[in-house]
């Protein structure tokens, strides 16, 4: 009986959180580091290893290793041109599809509980030595939205493609290119991508 009881009471909670997510019609709130993301302001973008900093820390580059949970979880910084951290958020690669990466909040305590129906991004393609995630445009100034083409090679990258690119007339892979670079190719802008050539070159780990 009281089986049954605990039974009922965690479908109730389950159906009513599904009908607050679904039904729900107070305003979004977006996490600190969402609002710090303004369209048409300039950031240097600074991925690094949150559990493996001695790989580096490059300017929007990092080791992805799978199979490595550890090394799945990322932490994302946006600075100003003058190298004030205007937000940041984490980001975890789901270990168990592959398929999908989450923003989080900056706060650790909050990692584990997040809402991730909220921050949950494509990914559009990874590979051992880079990853591609499809983003929203509040990480793209207006100028980066002109749709340009782009054959870029990246080292151990994390490419981040805004939500209104034309994927269908794109190709947009992360293989593994001659010195273990990524390369991607398709007509859509890329936040990252001088960062990431000014570096892997001079990646060597």
């Amino acid at each position: 009986m009281q089986f049954a009881h605990l039974l009922l009471v965690c479908v109730t909670a389950l159906l009513a959180k599904e009908h607050a997510v679904v039904g729900s019609t107070a305003p979004e709130t977006k996490p600190d580091a969402e609002k710090a993301l303004k369209v048409g302001q300039r950031y240097v973008i600074t991925v690094q290893n949150l559990y493996n900093k001695e790989n580096g820390g490059f300017p929007g580059c990092v080791i992805v290793r799978r199979g490595d949970s550890e090394a799945h979880k990322l932490f994302i910084e946006h600075r100003n041109d003058t190298g004030v951290t205007e937000g940041s958020v984490k980001m975890e690669v789901s270990n168990s599809s592959r398929d999908s990466a989450r923003l989080f909040d900056a706060k650790p305590e909050q990692f584990q509980a997040a809402n991730t129906d909220k921050y949950e991004y494509k990914v559009l393609g990874s590979k051992d030595e880079c990853v591609a995630l499809q983003v929203p445009d509040h990480f793209f100034s207006h100028s980066q939205k002109d749709q340009l083409d782009h054959t870029i090679n990246f080292r151990r990258c994390v490419i981040l493609v805004p939500t209104t690119a034309n994927l269908k007339q794109s190709h947009i892979s992360c293989m593994p290119d001659f010195g273990h670079h990524c390369t991607v190719r398709g007509s859509f802008p890329l936040v990252n991508n001088t960062l990431c050539s000014e570096t892997s070159s001079d990646v060597q780990n």
